[in-house]
């Protein structure tokens, strides 16, 4: 049956237990959110990683066919070209060439190639763990590079997608 203080005995929060409950959960909520920023953060690195991998591959393919089929004078040719070209399909997030920084759509978190410089840049989107290049812009700019061993007496030994500036994120 009911009292005076509820049903039987029963009583609800008071308002200091209610004050405590929400700061808690807030604080909780406020954790999450930080660690949900970095796990974002992070899976765009490695994102961006896994595609400079596929790009190296398709490097080495390529490398590879010249050297089987006896075409190393193509191999210096490499230099220079947009390294998307050599995939079988550009990532999703490849907005094109331009000749200087394209400013649609916003290729924050995506890929161009800069005819300018020749370069391969991605734009960094979750970048508070990134460190500016020397321009003081959030991107790492990437550019085709021959690999040279002077023990081998043909001279090249291989081909790598190599950052223009080291980078550093987190």
């Amino acid at each position: 049956m009911a009292s005076a203080r509820g049903f039987d005995g029963c009583r609800g929060f008071t308002l200091f237990e209610f004050v405590i409950v929400i700061s808690i959960i807030a604080t909780l909520a406020a954790v999450l959110v930080g660690r949900l920023e970095s796990t974002a953060a992070i899976a765009e690195k490695t994102a961006m990683e896994t595609t400079v991998n596929q790009i190296n591959t398709a490097l080495l393919f390529e490398f590879a066919d010249d050297v089987i089929h006896n075409t190393r004078g193509k191999i210096p040719a490499m230099v220079g070209r947009n390294p998307v070209d050599m995939l079988a399909q550009p990532p999703s997030n490849y907005v094109g060439e331009f000749s200087k920084a394209p400013e649609q759509p916003n290729p924050a978190g995506g890929w161009y190639f800069d005819t300018t410089d020749r370069s391969l840049v991605y734009t960094v989107r979750r970048g508070d763990e990134f460190q500016p290049d020397s321009a003081g812009i959030k991107r790492v700019r990437y550019r085709i590079k021959l690999l040279y061993d002077n023990a081998e007496p043909r001279g090249t030994v291989g081909v790598i997608l190599s950052p223009v500036e080291s980078y550093k994120w987190f």
